[in-house]
């Protein structure tokens, strides 16, 4: 009786090792494979990190405000959302996104060219126009990157507007005051030499708006200060010339 216990006892303890052993066996197989999935589990919501922290800057630029939130630690996300497909769909709208970036990139810079420009040919400072607008388009000592947002662009656009109505009025304003410069030295026997003196700004008469791009053409010292002041000159001297004949007669 004793020796079938022992022999029992004996086959249980061996049918525990040996099980014991398979677990032990399986486990060590398993746990390098859970070990990788954790490792790509963590990489996964780097990605998604990244990508939701480019997402966040980017939307930051366009729309003009610079809080970025994206940190691993805030994405809360489920075990779904890091599935292949939402981290393509992820990819495919921070593309959308980078496009839209870089097509206010080119618009911020072709306006800024526009109104250098403008600026130029008006004799205003560009420096002052644009910063009215956002400090960082002339600033560039400033921490931030030169503003691409909505509200720029849209600053932008009506600066421009604003700048092609002055360039308007001012083109005619001093077309007009040519136009009695012509009159006047026709009426006055101005000489060839005097009239050479206005030689830059006569040539209004043969050329369109559209032409007008040398710097400083459509400044107010240029209207005012020579062209206007001969105008009034030469209208006191035609003046003073009627007074005398008419003492004379």
């Amino acid at each position: 009786m004793l020796l079938n216990l022992t022999f029992l006892f004996l086959t249980f303890k061996i049918n525990v090792d040996k099980k014991a052993s398979s677990l032990k066996c399986q486990l060590m197989m398993v746990t390098p494979l859970v070990e990788d999935l954790k490792s790509k589990k963590e990489e996964r919501i780097k990605q998604f990190a990244d990508i939701k922290s480019q997402i966040e800057k980017i939307n930051g630029e366009i729309l003009g405000y610079n809080q970025i939130t994206s940190t691993v630690s805030s994405l809360n996300l489920e075990e779904k959302e890091l599935s292949i497909r939402k981290l393509g769909e992820y990819q495919s709208h921070l593309r959308s996104l980078q496009k839209e970036k870089s097509e206010h990139i080119q618009k911020v810079l072709a306006y800024v060219n526009e109104v250098h420009l403008m600026c130029s040919i008006l004799g205003l400072d560009f420096g002052k126009t644009v910063s009215v607008v956002h400090p960082s388009l002339h600033d560039k000592r400033l921490e931030h990157a030169t503003s691409i947002s909505d509200n720029t662009l849209e600053g932008l656009e009506n600066t421009i507007l604003k700048l092609k109505t002055e360039r308007k009025v001012r083109f005619q304003k001093l077309k007009d005051i040519v136009t009695s410069l012509f009159e006047l030295w026709n009426i006055m026997n101005t000489t060839r030499e005097e009239k050479q003196h206005f030689s830059r700004v006569t040539s209004i008469i043969r050329v369109s708006e559209a032409e007008v791009v040398e710097p400083g053409y459509l400044s107010t010292e240029v209207i005012q200060q020579a062209v206007s002041q001969e105008v009034v000159r030469l209208n006191k001297l035609r003046t003073s010339r009627m007074k005398m004949n008419n003492l004379l007669v």
